[in-house]
């Protein structure tokens, strides 16, 4: 557990970050001479709202500490420090490891003891108990049975939940979904009942019959849907592993997940498999023709997207999403005084929405066009288990290919040829509430 100190200087962090919120969004309508929006006017009253309630957490802490302190009895040296007036000076131990590095070393000693949980302990203990202890900790556990009732035993579990959540902060800021926020978070294998169409109503004389109005309904079901990849390294590879081996597993994961899950979310051409996959936002979303790459025009299109969110009733907040040469090239637009059109992208901003930028948003090598997708993520449904899992092998036989045949052709045999597998699978879909939450701005050659 962290202490009192760090917990306020986690806070005081995040109450900086929120200023500096407040602060962009006045200079931002003082740089462009205006008002603020009402948009930002909301995100200004959040920041400010976040503010205070920082201020009062920092503060309960702060009472906290110094209630601590005062009962606090000083540890003494027998003199040297000035006797039982003068407190021993404390060390304090601060592990400085990269994230993800417990989860990665805890797929290692899975590979390297070839599943054995047992081998797996004692390898982790011996090579990693200084640093990263928890290992060990998770694999004891797994050889025991518990009960509800152990402490240790649900304690151990927390190890295991906080290592699983530790790769998934890894890889959170490289993906599309970890870097919005304010998804519609729903679980999974429910139905949503939806209405289509509403009651009408219309002038009625003296004495004349009364129209009645019948309401459309669908529904939405969100299923489950998970995503896997299998990585595959030699024995010799698990058992004489350093530092750079393990960084080796973790990239290959880590990688391998972020890369398809940005392009399955992104893409126009994800159309989905029903019981499999979900179609990508942009695939169920609404498109819209890009009309060219000069300041008016761009500024015509933002504004079609802008309507087409406005006419639909979506209130935002909403975020962008473009390729990172889009962001390069709006940054370095020009108008016809040859001043900045667009200064506010350089901050990570455009037209006063947040932009989140990928290498997924697809580009055509060809005609050089790419997309710019405006959202809503309120009106996104999201189902996501927000753990990896891990499971190990050496005597399965796998067909070592990036699109295995079904039923599989070529296989390898793990045992064979001295090699490890590791497994990982993340649950998650994805899907739209309303077709107009997502714009897709198609043809942009900026």
């Amino acid at each position: 557990m962290r202490s009192i100190v760090e917990r306020i200087a986690d806070l005081q962090a995040q109450r900086t970050k929120a200023v500096n919120a407040m602060s962009e969004l006045l200079d931002l309508a003082e740089t462009e001479n205006r008002t603020s929006t009402d948009t930002e006017n909301v995100q200004f009253e959040d920041a400010q709202s976040k503010v205070k309630s920082l201020d009062e957490q920092i503060a309960k802490l702060e009472a906290m500490a110094a209630v601590q302190k005062a009962a606090a009895k000083p540890a003494t040296d027998g003199g040297t420090y000035g006797g039982d007036t003068d407190p021993t000076p404390r060390i304090q131990v601060v592990r400085n490891l990269p994230k993800g590095t417990a989860f990665t070393r805890f797929a290692i000693a899975l590979m390297a003891a070839k599943g054995s949980i047992g081998d797996a302990e004692r390898l982790a203990k011996a090579r990693w108990n200084d640093t990263t202890p928890e290992v060990a900790q998770v694999l004891r556990a797994a050889v025991a049975a518990g009960t509800t009732t152990d402490p240790v035993w649900a304690g151990t579990l927390v190890e295991y939940q906080t290592m699983a959540s530790e790769f998934i902060e890894l890889l959170r800021p490289e993906t599309i979904i970890g870097q919005i926020t304010g998804f519609r978070r729903v679980p999974f294998n429910i139905r949503i009942p939806r209405q289509t169409a509403g009651a009408t109503a219309g002038w009625v004389g003296e004495g004349k019959s009364k129209p009645v109005s019948r309401l459309s309904f669908d529904a939405i079901q969100v299923p489950f849907s998970k995503i896997a990849v299998i990585a595959v390294i030699t024995e010799e590879l698990a058992r004489f592993s350093s530092p750079s081996a393990e960084a080796l597993v973790q990239a290959d994961l880590r990688k391998a997940i972020t890369e398809f899950m940005n392009q399955q979310f992104i893409d126009p051409a994800v159309a989905g498999t029903p019981g499999l996959s979900p179609e990508s936002i942009t695939h169920a979303g609404t498109s819209v023709p890009s009309t060219g790459d000069t300041v008016a025009a761009v500024m015509a299109d933002v504004a079609t997207l802008l309507t087409n969110m406005a006419m639909a009733g979506m209130t935002g907040p909403f975020v962008w999403v473009m390729h990172p040469r889009t962001v390069i090239n709006l940054s370095m637009l020009r108008t016809a005084q040859d001043v900045y059109a667009f200064p506010e992208v350089a901050q990570g901003r455009f037209r006063g929405y947040p932009i989140v930028q990928s290498t997924a948003v697809p580009l055509n090598s060809t005609t050089g066009e790419t997309i710019m997708v405006l959202l809503s993520a309120s009106e996104i449904l999201l189902a996501d288990d927000g753990d990896v899992t891990l499971d190990v092998s050496r005597e399965a036989s796998l067909q070592l290919d990036d699109a295995p045949t079904s039923p599989p052709t070529t296989m390898v045999s793990l045992w064979q040829q001295n090699m490890l597998g590791l497994r990982a699978e993340r649950f998650i879909y994805w899907l739209l509430r309303n077709g107009a939450a997502v714009q897709t701005l198609t043809g942009v050659t900026y």
